[in-house]
C-alpha cells in the first residue's frame, strides 16, 4: 500500500473554493476530541467510517 501524500496548510485552503472541495475528516478517535479539536466543516472519524460506502473513489480526503 503506498502512503497518502501530505498538503500543506496553504495548499488546503487553496483547494477550499474548488468546486468540489475536500472531506475535511478528524481522525481523533473520541468524541471528547472531536469537539477539542474540531475545524470548521469537520466531520469526525465515526462519521466519516460511516459515510465512506457511499463516498466516490474520486473524493478527495483530508484528514488531521
Amino acid at each position: 500500500m503506498s502512503e497518502a501524500p501530505g498538503i500543506t496548510p496553504d495548499e488546503f485552503r487553496s483547494q477550499l473554493s474548488d468546486d468540489d472541495p475536500p472531506l475535511l475528516v478528524c481522525s481523533y478517535g473520541s468524541d471528547i476530541a472531536f469537539q477539542k479539536y474540531n475545524l470548521e466543516g469537520a466531520i469526525s472519524a465515526k462519521e466519516f467510517k460511516e459515510k465512506l460506502p457511499s463516498l466516490s473513489k474520486e473524493q478527495r480526503i483530508v484528514f488531521y
